[in-house]
């Protein structure tokens, strides 16, 4: 799992110099692409080009959310990218949190790799 962030379609609304008037957030906002988890290339400049590699895997699945989501290849790349909640993505229910509950099922006593 790695994140597939994509901090360029937040809300101008949110920059650290937003627009000035409503105009310009109104037409930045028009003008926003619109996020698609399947198409979208994640943010190589900030997150790094392994994710995009990742991402872009023929079994990869990644996180609905069109900021902060999260890309997966293999057996619990379902488990960590789907249902993530869209008011807190980072939380420990998904997909980081999540991430972390397998780390603990694979290293448990008595469990081989």
């Amino acid at each position: 799992m790695v994140p597939a962030f994509t901090p360029n379609l937040g809300d101008p609304a949110e920059w650290r110099s937003p627009p000035e008037t409503p105009e310009e957030l109104s037409g930045l906002r028009t003008e926003a692409p619109v996020f698609d988890a399947r198409s979208t290339p994640v943010d190589t400049p900030s997150i790094g080009f392994f994710a995009e590699v990742v991402r872009c895997l023929p079994q990869a699945q990644r996180s609905e959310h069109p900021v902060v989501s999260f890309a997966a290849s293999g057996a619990n790349a379902s488990f960590l990218t789907q249902n993530v909640p869209f008011h807190y993505p980072l939380g420990f229910g998904k997909p980081s949190g999540a991430s972390a509950s397998t780390q603990r099922l694979d290293s448990a006593p008595g469990r081989r790799p």
